[in-house]
């Protein structure tokens, strides 16, 4: 070969180099491909556990609870004609001990499959896996408005791999997964509205937060805190608020004043969403601290004591009876209430109990100090009022759980803001240490 032929040949060769790095770079760059990858891998992790939701894994005596607990029993009477109702082990009449979405899919799951079949749990389950997915659309929208899109990549496929995404889209029939993947959209959406003069947008916020009330009460608690941030922010911007966030108030009534009307006429007194708070607030503070919900010792699905007092009272009595021993026995013990109450905020964080999981302190300990990390890199580059919203919604939401009891599964409505800022602190961090990368990187976002 000649001189000249090989410098074509390299010359093609390099081109050719270049031009599938370019590929591969688009492709990784693309939320989509990250959702279709999280997608997959989910479904196919899925598949491999549908046996821990059949009769054959789920003795007759536990009445299927593997298969979604309430929620799958109430799917049961949704399916059977019976209305939103039964919760528990035997007929207990219509309940609003849990939000009407996800028992709402599992009756159509049992009347398209079957009841408790395995046709039944994979449709759940597949589900669990797309709203798990989708939830990288979010992911990256947010990392990108907040910072750039290198961090945005970096979150998205964080995400994809999520440990905590991946358990509870497939080993937990739950709606764990589709209030995170509302909850993220939130997120997401509350950011845009601080400059967005797009009257959708406030129409789109207010229905996201109406299928949350539907979904997962316990997000709503971050809404006037947010709200009020909005205000604050369009406020001192010069743009206007009022006339979209009463659009917005409206659509989220219209969504929610159904169900909270369904309530009132059911049991005749007002409940907006689900009335089980005094019964989770009783199963945290009862005086046993062994593990950080213990349900063996106050909840009607594992004490028969308990189960009993339902049969007997009804659900809204039995709800009036746990209010009643719950606040006396907070009043007689506030040092024990007190002292359980800083075990799960530091639970919550650190995954730290008395018989606490390795897996989970490693892994959440770390975690929270980078999501440290990143606020405070946040705070140093000056974007610390851009990343508010994200710093109200991590300390408010999960208060309820520090007041009731603690699962780090209950956290996982802001383990996308977790990501987001445990992803931008390893990136700041490296920006800042390594000053030819973070020059690179700038000259990247400026030819981009």
């Amino acid at each position: 070969m000649s001189e000249r032929s090989l410098h074509t040949h390299l010359h093609v060769s390099g081109a050719d180099a270049h031009g599938w790095l370019s590929r591969v770079w688009a492709g990784a760059s693309s939320v989509r491909w990250m959702f279709v990858i999280a997608l997959l891998f989910r479904l196919i992790m899925a598949a491999r556990v549908i046996p821990d939701y059949l009769p054959a894994e789920t003795p007759v005596d536990h009445d299927h609870w593997a298969f979604g607990g309430e929620m799958g029993h109430i799917g049961r009477a949704l399916a059977e004609g019976k209305g939103f109702a039964d919760p528990l082990y035997e007929a207990t009449g219509p309940t609003a001990e849990v939000a009407p979405i996800y028992p709402s899919l599992c009756a159509i799951a049992m009347k398209l499959f079957g009841e408790y079949t395995a046709g039944a749990a994979y449709f759940m389950l597949s589900l669990n896996c797309l709203f798990a997915a989708l939830t990288c659309f979010p992911v990256y929208w947010l990392a990108t408005l907040l910072f750039d899109k290198r961090v945005a990549i970096a979150c998205g496929w964080t995400w994809c791999w999520f440990p905590y995404s991946i358990h509870l889209a497939v080993d937990r029939l739950w709606e764990n997964t589709l209030s995170c993947m509302i909850a993220a959209f939130i997120w997401w959406m509350t950011c845009e509205l601080i400059e967005s003069k797009r009257l959708r947008d406030w129409i789109l916020w207010g229905g996201l937060w109406g299928l949350q009330g539907l979904a997962s009460p316990a997000v709503l608690g971050t809404l006037p805190f947010l709200a009020a941030w909005v205000v604050y922010r369009r406020t001192k911007l010069g743009l206007e608020w009022f006339k979209p966030a009463l659009a917005s108030a409206l659509v989220f009534i219209a969504i929610a004043t159904p169900w909270t009307i369904r309530n009132y006429e059911t049991f005749r007194r007002f409940i907006p969403f689900r009335d089980n708070f005094w019964l989770e607030l009783h199963v945290g503070n009862n005086g046993d601290a062994s593990i950080p919900e213990p349900f063996e010792s106050a909840h009607p699905f594992k004490n028969a004591s308990e189960y009993a007092q339902w049969m007997q009272l009804g659900e809204i009595k039995f709800m009036d009876a746990k209010k009643v021993e719950t606040l006396n026995f907070i009043r007689e013990n506030p040092g024990f209430c007190a002292t359980i109450f800083l075990r799960r905020v530091a639970y919550m964080w650190t995954g730290v109990w008395k018989r606490s999981d390795l897996v989970n302190v490693s892994f959440n300990g770390p975690l929270t100090a980078l999501m440290i990390l990143g606020f405070v890199y946040a705070w140093q580059n000056g974007k610390g009022l851009d990343v508010m919203p994200l710093l109200i919604a991590i300390i408010i939401f999960p208060i309820p759980y520090y007041i009731t009891h603690a699962r780090l599964a209950f956290r996982h409505p802001i383990d996308p803001l977790i990501v987001i800022m445990t992803c931008y602190g390893i990136i700041a961090w490296i920006r800042a240490h390594f000053p030819a990368r973070k020059s690179s990187a700038a000259l990247a976002t400026t030819a981009a």
